[in-house]
């Protein structure tokens, strides 16, 4: 991984474990890039990299997709062959994948993946209480009123109106 695409890596990945502290470790890195000398290679391969790995895997399943498979790239940076072939796969068995190339573009996708994809139904809501270990009053409340559920994400308070 280039320099520049380490940054940007490091800097969506801070912002992500801020901003959803109780998804922080959904989402990983997948350090397959990187020159190693043949010894490591070898024991790596042996141990089960594969070649085209998206950078970032954000384990959070939506309606659509199993999870969010996220390859980081400078603006003018270009997939390798493996890995459009590994996009073709993953998507090919329900995932969903993306090419970021900025951090506000990381934060779009991120934020649409979320608040679209897995809380627009509310099974994805519930996953996301499971995973938050929220109390079954906090599900009722939003039984009653699912508009709330962006705000509490955000703030992880209720609304005073949906109590």
């Amino acid at each position: 991984m280039q320099d520049a695409e380490h940054r940007l890596q490091c800097t969506c990945v801070r912002w992500f474990r801020y901003q959803y502290p109780e998804l922080s470790a959904l989402l990983f890195a997948v350090p397959n890039g990187g020159r190693r000398d043949p010894v490591t290679g070898a024991r790596l391969k042996a141990e089960g990299v594969v070649a085209g790995v998206s950078d970032l895997i954000l384990f959070l399943p939506s309606d659509k997709h199993h999870a969010l498979c996220i390859e980081m790239k400078t603006p003018k940076g270009r997939q390798s062959p493996s890995q459009k072939e590994w996009q073709l796969l993953v998507e090919l068995y329900g995932y969903r994948y993306e090419v970021v190339r900025d951090f506000l573009e990381f934060k779009q996708l991120v934020k649409s993946y979320i608040y679209e994809e897995v809380c627009g139904d509310f099974e994805g809501f519930l996953r996301l209480m499971d995973l938050d270990g929220r109390s079954k009053e906090v599900v009722s409340t939003f039984r009653r009123n699912r508009e709330a559920l962006a705000q509490f994400l955000k703030t992880g308070k209720q609304n005073k109106t949906t109590q």
